[in-house]
């Protein structure tokens, strides 16, 4: 990457063709995600349920079959068998059953013959669903690698159900905005050496608070370029702030 000696979080410098080229070491200390008042969401299942990624629910094994009024229980029963179904929950104050297809029977068949029993009010998926802990920040839903419906993502809010910290990440770039409302609290901050003109953890970088820039041996400004910032936000932008987007930790 090319660049005049523009300041940014934690710069490394390298030679290449005779050009200055910028390297920027910007370290993001990742907290974990707030998860006060996560939003609902219901978890969305691929085709392909065998491979399923870890924090999703089993596929559906039942349906949830309601009968029209004066439909009595033993004959709400009866349908459910004649029709393929083992009796699996009585929910009698819906006039409902779960019933779950013997063997031989499949889910698919079960339905569409409950479907045709003019006794039969609706018939469901016996599903979970489950609250899982989608960041409300205003920018998620364009964040596409995070969450999609054709699940060509990481399924991060499933990830997020079992873990919301991830360890210190060093970002090579052009430097992080020290002072960006959704990463600030989010930066890595090197206490061994403060800003005070001197290299106080005698790693021949000066005042490299938040990383260092090898460009001129001092720490690092601001980031002038924006990629770094952007890079840093992927991964450690804070979530479930109402702001911006989340990082992935």
């Amino acid at each position: 990457m090319e660049a005049t000696r523009a300041r940014g979080n934690a710069h490394f410098a390298a030679v290449a063709g005779g050009r200055r080229v910028l390297l920027v070491l910007g370290v993001v200390a990742l907290m974990t995600v707030a998860t006060a008042s996560p939003a609902v969401a219901r978890i969305e299942f691929r085709k392909d349920r065998l491979a399923q990624p870890r924090g999703q629910a089993p596929p559906v094994t039942r349906l949830l079959v309601q009968f029209r009024q004066n439909t009595d229980e033993a004959r709400r029963e009866g349908i459910a068998r004649d029709a393929g179904g083992r009796l699996a929950l009585r929910l009698r104050l819906v006039r409902a059953l779960a019933v779950a297809p013997r063997r031989g029977v499949t889910l698919e068949e079960l339905r569409a013959r409950l479907r045709a029993s003019d006794r039969v009010q609706r018939v469901e998926d016996d599903g979970p669903s489950a609250i899982s802990k989608n960041a409300n920040d205003p920018g998620v839903s364009e964040q596409y690698a995070i969450k999609q419906k054709d699940d060509h993502d990481i399924d991060a809010p499933g990830a997020w159900n079992e873990r919301t910290g991830c360890a210190t990440v060093a970002v090579l770039d052009t430097g992080v905005q020290t002072d960006h409302p959704d990463l600030k609290k989010n930066l890595w901050e090197n206490t061994k050496d403060p800003s005070n003109g001197r290299d106080d953890d005698n790693n021949g970088v000066v005042d490299d608070r938040y990383g260092g820039d090898l460009v001129d041996g001092k720490g690092s400004g601001e980031d002038k370029h924006g990629h770094g910032t952007h890079v840093a936000g992927i991964i450690g932008a804070r979530g479930n702030n109402d702001r911006g987007i989340t990082g992935l930790c």
